[in-house]
């Protein structure tokens, strides 16, 4: 499995199928989108990929939680290896990223730098500052 840190290193034309999120855990509905998300790129002969972030958005958004994570990012990393993903994208959550618009987020990062083929996300998933961006803005 492919790890890239920084996006502007990802070579073009890899059709990714992507999912995004912090899959602290890696429960049930998070295996069921990254099968979805395995399946996807098979058919459609693309790379099966994961956007997560590191460290942790609430880690640098509200710090006096200090949440404790159920899995640790190596862990997750073997999840996701043995979910069959191809390639791991993981940007550093910081308070400049944690400021991108929804659709700054769709056009400068999963757009123009990744060229995402097709996204498996949850009903609820959220993005972009303040979670304002929806589903719908996808």
């Amino acid at each position: 499995m492919k790890i890239t840190r920084d996006i502007e290193q990802l070579s073009p034309g890899l059709s990714p199928v992507m999912t995004i999120g912090n899959f602290d855990g890696v429960h049930l509905g998070h295996q069921a989108l990254l099968n979805e998300v395995v399946t996807k790129a098979q058919r459609v002969g693309g790379e099966s990929m994961v956007l997560t972030f590191d460290p942790h958005p609430l880690a640098v958004i509200a710090p006096q939680l200090q949440l404790q994570f159920l899995t640790t990012f190596d862990e997750k990393l073997s999840l996701f290896e043995q979910a069959g993903i191809a390639h791991v994208i993981c940007l550093e959550f910081s308070t400049q990223l944690a400021e991108i618009s929804p659709d700054a987020f769709v056009r400068d990062i999963l757009k123009e730098h990744i060229g995402v083929r097709e996204l498996c996300v949850g009903k609820t998933f959220r993005f972009g500052k303040d979670r304002a961006g929806t589903i719908g803005d996808l």
